[in-house]
């Protein structure tokens, strides 16, 4: 009856001992499971720390593309009032230089006139004497 019992013993204290160790391999899982989590949590951080700086650095450039935008519609606006006042120049020029030519023109018709004028006062004059 000893013997049995002692059987039954020490049946009862490997099944402790493997109980024991199964514990214990279970603790030193759920360890390694905490340092797993306390690492992802702190590389879950670190990346949304990141997201948060990428997402800034795309407001920025959406900023920066908009003032860009505004800037060139800016400068489209100048280079065409620019075109215009050129164009408005260009054509003042050329009237003012018809009006140059016809001017010049004029005059010389006038100063032969005059010259002609003058020639025939001199004849009258000496006429007169």
């Amino acid at each position: 009856d000893r013997l049995c019992k002692n059987n039954e013993i020490d049946g009862l204290q490997q099944q402790n001992n493997l109980l024991q160790k199964h514990v214990q391999d279970t603790k030193e899982s759920l360890q390694e499971m905490e340092q797993d989590k306390s690492e992802l949590q702190t590389k879950m951080h670190e990346l949304q720390r990141q997201q948060l700086t990428l997402h800034q650095q795309i407001v920025q450039l959406q900023q920066t593309v908009e003032t860009s935008e505004r800037a060139q519609k800016s400068l489209e606006i100048k280079y065409k009032k620019a075109e215009e006042e050129i164009e408005e120049a260009t054509t003042e020029l050329k009237l003012l230089r018809k009006s140059d030519f016809l001017n010049r023109m004029t005059a010389d018709s006038h100063g032969v006139e005059l010259s002609h004028l003058s020639g025939t006062n001199s004849e009258l004059h000496h006429r007169i004497l």
